[in-house]
């Protein structure tokens, strides 16, 4: 009673003493009920204080009109109100989103359920509106039918989440005008390159120039092929970063793309007195269904980083035919070997080495696209590698079978040289802002035989259509006045607009500008630096034209090309030489195709001669026509 007094007669420690004096003297005194009943109001009490004093607020509520029969501490000081104001009130005086209309039903589905979750809000005595996440309970005790909810306050977290969706907003919104600012960076530099690239082309096509002049423009030719190649990787990481980047598989020869990337890497490596290796394990399959360009692209990436850190000893290209569609690729050099600390940060982006900014070569970018690469292919680009003793960069991708009944015809690439006879005067429409652009185009189209107009704008350019009714008109699709996109739709909305070829002319490397493009009516595009090869080709392809090719009209002479006598004497010369000889015109080197010719001369001057003929009107594809048919 002491212990009970010190909280008064209807505190926990009064139930309590009671509670065991009851119980100790038995039926003498009261009945075991009564004992048990009283342990029962020390649980009930017990039980009420920690409710009071819980983190949550909690509400018990009648079902049918919502009126509240308890509410804690909590509940009292989070909504500004005292209990008793709190017990005259309801769900629907703190819920300013109370579901009125269909109270009854909602509580027969707590009812049914047993429990609900759900996100609401509670009003405060000041009129302050904050998030709340409820957990509402159904009970039925001593039948009576209540409700209680724990409701806790999401205030912060629906902060947090605003501002995770505000980071990701601005996030794309920066990714957006990266990608914009790179479009049009794309734009302008590859204008000025469309130019340098277009000019060098139509300059070899006059083999009267010396072999001086050749070289100089050979150096011009791989300088701006060298700075576009630069462009495209830029424009390839951001890709990835946006997830635009996806794969292209088609049929290819695997053994094919395999010798073709070791024989134009072995002369890099030759000259820095390297050895390169292939070897292959396995049943490899001949002909695959993957994307071609992005495979080649990694292991001239890898086997190109490997012959620029690599002094002495050798490379190994190694490939291993694993569990079935699976392929091993290795790349293994002796190299000095990687640190430790660039091997934590050798795939990421614009990072180089200590090793690679001393060469000052490069862009950083190499591994970081060919390890987006693989990934995209399905593999993991791995690395190994100790210092003092060499690096291995190892992948395995999916390749799986195809029969070669399903490989594609390869294009032949032969030189135009004007229009076949007997065909329709061609009429053919440049539109460009770019004036060293329209130049370029229209002595492209005008030096084999078809007729030219222009138009600087795409307003002009529906202008000249309505009166000079081309066969085909080339769309620049970035312009003043008016885009090739309006110009586009109006040229094919005119009568008989729709027989009218539209090629646009972008810069883009978008899919989605191709879609766009495409979308506004274009027939078909080709991408800036324009190529001769794809000029010609396009409008074969959708004007049905015929050309005259430079081997049609090629006269035998004794000083001629002759391909034939080329392949037999081939044969008979050392098969390093071969192999120089044809990677030096897979990378269309002019420069050491010709140290090869002065070192042929000692042996064969004629065979030397006709070769020398081939470089310097740079004809690479017919002297690697004739290199593969010496190896049949």
């Amino acid at each position: 009673r002491a212990f009970g007094s010190k909280f008064g007669h209807k505190g926990i420690g009064w139930y309590f003493v009671t509670g065991v004096y009851t119980l100790l003297r038995g039926p003498q005194g009261c009945t075991l009920r009564w004992g048990i009943f009283i342990f029962c109001r020390i649980g009930l009490r017990f039980t009420q204080n920690v409710v009071d004093h819980a983190a949550v607020s909690v509400f018990w509520f009648l079902p049918e009109d919502a009126r509240f029969t308890y509410v804690n501490d909590k509940a009292c000081s989070t909504l500004g109100y005292s209990r008793e104001e709190l017990l005259g009130m309801s769900v629907q005086d703190i819920d300013p989103d109370f579901p009125v209309d269909i109270w009854s039903s909602h509580v027969e589905q707590v009812r049914q359920q047993g429990s609900l979750n759900f996100e609401s809000r509670h009003r405060t005595r000041t009129g302050l509106v904050f998030p709340v996440e409820i957990v509402v309970y159904w009970t039925e005790f001593e039948e009576k039918r209540r409700m209680v909810a724990f409701a806790t306050d999401i205030s912060e977290r629906k902060k947090a989440e605003k501002a995770i969706v505000r980071s990701k907003e601005e996030a794309e919104a920066a990714n957006r005008a990266k990608s914009t600012f790179l479009a049009n960076m794309s734009h302008e530099l590859r204008t000025p390159l469309n130019a340098i690239l277009g000019f060098s082309q139509l300059m070899r096509r006059d083999t009267a120039l010396p072999p001086r002049e050749q070289e100089n423009l050979a150096t011009i030719d791989r300088s701006g092929h060298h700075l576009l190649d630069l462009i495209n990787d830029v424009l390839e990481i951001s890709r990835i970063e946006s997830g635009r980047l996806t794969l292209e598989p088609k049929v290819f020869s695997l053994k094919e793309v395999v010798s073709g990337i070791r024989n134009m890497m072995s002369i890099r490596a030759s000259e820095k007195g390297l050895a390169l290796k292939l070897e292959s394990f396995g049943d490899l399959p001949d002909y695959v269904e993957a994307d071609e360009h992005r495979l080649r692209q990694i292991l001239i990436n890898l086997l190109g980083n490997s012959v620029k850190y690599t002094d002495e000893g050798e490379i190994t290209l190694r490939l291993r035919a694993l569990r079935e569609p699976i392929v091993q690729f290795e790349v293994e050099d002796t190299s000095s070997g990687i640190d430790a600390e660039d091997l934590t940060h050798i795939f990421e982006a614009f990072y180089q080495t200590s090793a690679g900014a001393d060469k000052g070569e490069g862009t950083g970018l190499g591994l970081t696209i060919s390890r987006q690469y693989v990934a995209l292919m399905g593999g993991q680009l791995q690395v190994e590698s100790e210092p003092g003793n060499g690096s291995l960069f190892s992948f395995s991708i999916p390749l799986p079978f195809a029969p070669e009944e399903s490989m594609p015809v390869k294009e032949q690439h032969r030189q135009v040289v004007g229009l076949e006879p007997e065909q329709p005067p061609w009429r053919i429409l440049v539109v460009e802002d770019n004036a060293e652009n329209r130049l370029l185009l229209r002595r492209m189209l005008e030096d084999v035989g078809f007729q030219v107009q222009e138009a600087v704008n795409g307003e002009e350019a529906v202008s000249v259509v309505a009166k000079w009714n081309p066969h085909l008109v080339w769309m620049d699709m970035r312009m003043p006045v008016m885009d090739g996109y309006e110009a586009t739709r109006r040229i094919k909305g005119m009568e008989g607009g729709e027989n009218i070829v539209v090629i646009a002319l972008t810069a883009s490397v978008f899919k989605e500008d191709r879609d766009r493009v495409l979308a506004a009516g274009c027939d078909d595009f080709v991408r800036k630096p324009l190529q001769q090869e794809k000029i010609y080709t396009a409008i074969e392809r959708h004007l049905g034209v015929k050309y005259r090719y430079q081997d049609d009209i090629d006269e035998p002479a004794d000083d001629a090309v002759d391909l034939s006598w080329m392949h037999r004497e081939l044969s008979n010369i050392p098969e390093t030489m071969k192999q120089q000889l044809l990677s030096a015109a897979l990378d269309l080197d002019a420069e050491s195709a010709r140290e090869l010719v002065e070192e042929l001369r000692k042996t064969n001057s004629r065979l030397a001669e006709n070769i020398n003929n081939l470089v310097n009107s740079y004809r690479f594809e017919a002297l690697i026509q004739v290199l593969d048919m010496s190896d049949e």
